[in-house]
């Protein structure tokens, strides 16, 4: 190593260090009660309790609660000489790095005059754009009597519930694959709910991209997407939960052009499989999702197909999916959002503030996104995933990864070994 990478290495330790200490710092302040599951700032829909937590307000003609989260990461990668050479043909740089991935702020109320409207407004630092854009903001109705609720404004799609739940409390450290043709965001209307007798859930939503064409989420002209499923076991007393669903969407691709692409499960890393733009005037998709729940121990699978109508890429359809173990080694159980239909993060019962061991989360996954059918086949890749979770209070989580990737594609075979680490800190 030479004297300049030296530097740049201690520089880097000392802002990790401050950045940690700090955190801590205000965390070890904040009040040990642990999050209510119905009462969250968050950047997905969810109906807010009337339960007053610190970080919540009493207004008068609304309440007003508010907060905030951000991520920090670190990657290394090793290739193979196969690796690298892929990594040459397609244009791209595979570096370590050490990035601050986004920071977001929430804030959300209940408008005292109807109990059924809840005004949201969300906010993130883009690191990819460094531009500040809008998360989930508009007004949540709640209809009671039908068990469901509509979001008008932006927000999820309803596709795939990991592609729904908040992407801070997912078990892995980034979703699978097939779920990057997703947007994070959208724009239009959703209806969504859960019917307690029969066990069912539903969600049904229509969104278009003129709002804000400019978003980089915008890849879809408009769109249409559905989500049904059932719980046959539900039971909050047990811990028991199976959850079986199925998703489909129908799409216009911004422009009549799409480029379907994905990264490796690794935020900092470049595009690993990437089929280049082509024309195409609609989509369409299906997907399953399953999941398990027996106290600590989940496992889960989803899997999804995208078909695009295209004279000039031969009609591809393009197919990933993954399977997952996840088990809490401290024996917390992960709570599950009944009218969203998501799973929540992982509370633990005695956090290192008040002198315990937090909560450990061990999860391992196979997943794998196939771009190579078609006249511009774009690669396959595969990847084994490890990921160890340490929530060491409601507010704080550091997770290590590691991950074996095998990419075909340019006629190679390339492994790539992941490296990472992460710093998670949240006020909901």
């Amino acid at each position: 190593m030479n004297n300049s990478q030296s530097t740049q290495v201690r520089r880097v330790t000392y802002r990790f260090r401050q950045f940690m200490l700090c955190a801590a710092l205000f965390v070890f302040i904040l009040p040990s009660k642990a999050r209510s599951q119905d009462s969250k700032v968050t950047d997905e829909p969810e109906i807010v309790d009337t339960t007053a937590d610190w970080n919540e307000f009493d207004l008068g003609f609304t309440t007003f609660r508010f907060g905030a989260a951000f991520i920090h990461e670190y990657a290394a990668y090793q290739q193979n000489a196969d690796g690298k050479e892929q990594m040459t043909l397609a244009a791209v740089q595979l570096k370590n790095k050490f990035q601050f991935r986004d920071f977001r702020f929430f804030a959300n109320g209940r408008l005292r005059r109807n109990r059924n409207l809840i005004w949201k407004v969300a906010g993130m630092k883009d690191a990819v754009t460094e531009q500040w854009v809008f998360r989930e903001t508009g007004l949540l109705i709640g209809v009671p009597h039908w068990h469901s609720e509509f979001f008008v404004g932006r927000s999820k799609e309803g596709y795939s519930l990991v592609k729904v739940e908040n992407g801070y409390s997912v078990w892995s450290n980034e979703r699978q694959m097939s779920l990057d043709l997703i947007p994070i965001m959208v724009d239009g209307i959703r209806w969504y709910g859960y019917l307690p007798k029969s066990r069912l859930f539903w969600s049904l939503g229509a969104f278009t991209d003129g709002i804000d064409e400019n978003n980089r989420f915008a890849i879809w002209d408009r769109q249409v997407s559905g989500r049904f499923g059932w719980r046959p076991i539900y039971s909050d007393a047990t811990g028991e939960l199976v959850h079986l669903g199925i998703n489909a969407r129908y799409a216009k691709p911004d422009e009549g052009q799409i480029r379907v692409r994905s990264k490796p499960e690794s935020n900092p890393a470049p595009y690993f499989i990437d089929t280049g733009v082509f024309a195409s005037d609609h989509s369409t998709a299906v997907g399953w999702e399953a999941h398990y729940r027996k106290g600590a121990f989940m496992a889960n699978s989803e899997g999804n197909s995208y078909s695009f109508h295209s004279v000039q890429a031969g009609n591809p359809r393009y197919f990933g999916a993954d399977v997952e173990a996840v088990y809490v080694l401290t024996g917390e159980v992960r709570s599950y959002l009944s009218n969203n239909s998501v799973f929540w993060f992982v509370e633990p019962k005695k956090s290192i503030f008040q002198g315990g061991p937090g909560a450990w989360e061990y999860a391992f996954r196979y997943s794998s996104f196939n771009l190579n059918e078609g006249l511009q086949p774009g690669g396959r890749f595969w990847k084994l995933t490890s990921t160890l979770n340490w929530y060491l209070s409601n507010y704080l989580r550091l997770e290590a990864v590691y991950g074996y990737g095998v990419l075909d594609r340019f006629n190679l075979n390339g492994a790539t070994q992941f490296f990472q680490t992460r710093f998670q800190f949240q006020i909901l």
